[in-house]
């Protein structure tokens, strides 16, 4: 799955691809793939602008213990982008 879902992102099917992460972040039981699969599909709902289900798919894999340090750097990143994104300025 987690190989379709990237061969559906760089198809640009993003709606395809978000569906596939998002049903592995829920489901997957290999660590690694679940926070490659979490991270992903954050970063797509950041992409199609919406920061409320972005943020807490970013810190879901910032709270996995598997979740790599390249990863983890594009959570925190997008946790930063999902704030800006809701107006929170404060945060």
């Amino acid at each position: 799955l987690l190989t379709l879902a990237q061969t559906e992102m760089e198809a640009n099917r993003l709606n395809e691809a978000l569906t596939l992460y998002q049903d592995l972040a829920a489901t997957a039981t290999d660590p690694k793939v679940l926070a490659e699969a979490t991270v992903s599909a954050a970063v797509l709902l950041g992409e199609l602008k919406r920061p409320e289900e972005s943020s807490a798919l970013f810190e879901k894999a910032l709270s996995l213990g598997e979740t790599s340090p390249e990863k983890r750097g594009i959570a925190l990143v997008g946790v930063v982008q999902a704030l800006y994104d809701k107006g929170d300025y404060n945060a």
